[in-house]
């Protein structure tokens, strides 16, 4: 930023004339805003060292340029907290999303709940509203698969019986099984092997 002053006074008309130049670049202002943890995602199971990606997206109307710098600050309810510093190799231009991989390994292995909490900023950036997220990830561990009904002796003459299981949606198998129920006289005398079978459609 260049600055220059010049300052006359004409004596003879009594008038003083200020002339000051102001030389440099305009200010960039550019909308950086937190639009997603594109991974991990809820599951069943998640490990020990997940990878963890942030997208960030030029919200305005303005180019992100090359050495442009962002901060991001994350903390996980399992207290980490950790932050780390972009600076930009290529131009972010509008409309354009970053994927920030966090050049950390995230310990998910544990059934639960875990929430997490991003932060942006920048020297360039003009609207705050956009540079939080807050989201969750749920881990449910391992699904078992049960059949409810108590008793299991039957005559074989006896009536279907429908078979009760959790959770629901899977398939029963076996002999005498038709659909959801077993039929007795369908099996036939002697012992049967009853299976129920569940896929977590996550």
């Amino acid at each position: 930023l260049g600055f220059y002053y010049d300052d006359m006074y004409q004596w003879g008309f009594g008038a003083g004339i200020d002339n000051i130049t102001i030389m440099g670049e305009e200010t960039r202002a550019v909308d950086f805003g937190l639009l997603s943890m594109v991974s991990p995602v809820s599951d069943c199971y998640l490990s020990e060292n997940e990878e963890l990606i942030l997208a960030i997206k030029n919200m305005g109307d303005t180019d992100a340029m090359p050495g442009d710098m962002i901060t991001l600050q994350m903390t996980v309810s399992t207290g980490l907290i950790a932050e780390e510093q972009i600076i930009l190799e290529n131009m972010l231009t509008p409309g354009e999303i970053l994927n920030f991989t966090w050049p950390v390994d995230l310990d998910l292995s544990e059934p639960g709940s875990y929430d997490f909490e991003f932060l942006l900023s920048s020297e360039l950036d003009y609207n705050i509203l956009n540079n939080s997220l807050n989201t969750r990830i749920e881990v449910s561990g391992p699904v078992v698969a049960e059949i409810l009904n108590q008793d299991l002796l039957f005559c074989e003459n006896d009536p279907p019986v429908l078979i009760q299981v959790d959770p629901a949606g899977g398939i029963v198998s076996g002999t005498g099984i038709i659909g959801k129920t077993f039929d007795p006289s369908e099996a036939g005398a002697g012992t049967h092997l009853i299976e129920y079978t569940y896929t977590d459609p996550l």
